[in-house]
């Protein structure tokens, strides 16, 4: 009990209070011997906010679900970090996704950024430990799966030397739903596509889209189609811009795909260059898959109270 209460009062001092409506701290979930506050979901909204201006134009009992969901992988995943690894340490690489996130926001300097979150009642060392977490976690699932990545490099430089010398290069957003059954699958495309009509499709990737892209609102950025798999391409091919795929089984999930612009273009300049751009991709699609898979087992394993 001692515990509990010393971890909300921590919970409590760690960010600032971000609403003048807030008058008691309420547990809202417990996981495991980690709790999740009234102050903790509005702390969250305010860093979803921060990193993803869009989430704004989402209803406010929607940005709380979204941000009670992130916070919920936030501490699973932090508790199975600190079995291995110590936070709070230096890096190079943390330092340059701080100075990523704060230039991309139009800010010049880390002064400039601890300023700018004043506005939304955050402080630069919170910000810093969220996205220390993302980065050792994705560490650890790399030292865990690095054996277990199958990529065959025969068949992508096949498929280099059979392709065109012009083809589809696509920006897609994505959301990734949890695998149920076909009839659980339909009726949550539904409602996806529900929300995609009242709203956008970025928001309703913040909402449904078990993905880490959920965040930035499902954005994959620019792919060409020599990148993608057979199954996907055949989806995306006659999808007109601003369009949305049908259902793709994927490993982890259902995945649906925006079209947000495609063009005609060379997608084949230098082969050996694109044989690693290639294989980049499909290292990094076999690492998120193998994160996903990890972090569900984790959190079937976790007791989640919800109060």
């Amino acid at each position: 009990m001692k515990k509990i209460l010393m971890t909300l009062f921590v919970s409590f001092l760690s960010f600032n209070v971000c609403s003048e409506n807030i008058n008691e701290v309420k547990i809202l979930v417990k996981i495991d011997n980690q709790i999740i506050t009234n102050i903790d979901i509005e702390n969250e909204i305010n860093y979803l906010k921060l990193i993803n201006e869009q989430i704004k134009n989402i209803k406010y009992d929607d940005i709380k679900k979204f941000a009670m969901t992130s916070l919920q992988r936030e501490l699973i995943k932090k508790k199975e970090i600190l079995k291995f690894y110590d936070l709070d340490q230096k890096s190079n690489f943390l330092k340059e996704r701080m100075e990523s996130l704060y230039k991309r926001l139009g800010l010049n300097s880390q002064k400039e950024f601890e300023t700018y979150l004043y506005e939304y009642n955050l402080k630069f060392e919170d910000v810093r430990k969220k996205l220390e977490i993302e980065i050792v976690w994705n560490e650890m699932i790399y030292s865990k799966y690095q054996d277990q990545l199958n990529i065959d490099i025969d068949a992508i430089k096949k498929r280099i030397n059979e392709n065109t010398a012009t083809g589809n290069t696509y920006q897609l957003s994505e959301i990734l739903f949890q695998i149920q059954n076909k009839e659980q699958n339909i009726l949550k495309y539904k409602e996806i596509i529900e929300i995609v009509n009242k709203n956008d499709f970025n928001t309703a990737a913040n909402i449904f889209s078990i993905s880490d892209t959920s965040k930035n609102g499902g954005d994959i950025g620019w792919i060409s189609e020599i990148q993608l798999s057979n199954n996907i391409n055949e989806k995306l091919k006659d999808v007109e811009i601003g369009g949305i795929s049908e259902m793709i089984t994927v490993p982890g999930g259902i995945l649906l795909l925006k079209v947000n612009d495609k063009k005609k273009e060379n997608i084949i300049i230098d082969k050996e260059n694109e044989l690693k751009k290639i294989i980049a991709y499909e290292k990094n699609k076999q690492f998120s898959q193998f994160s996903l898979i990890f972090y569900n087992r984790l959190k079937f394993n976790s007791k989640i109270d919800e109060k």
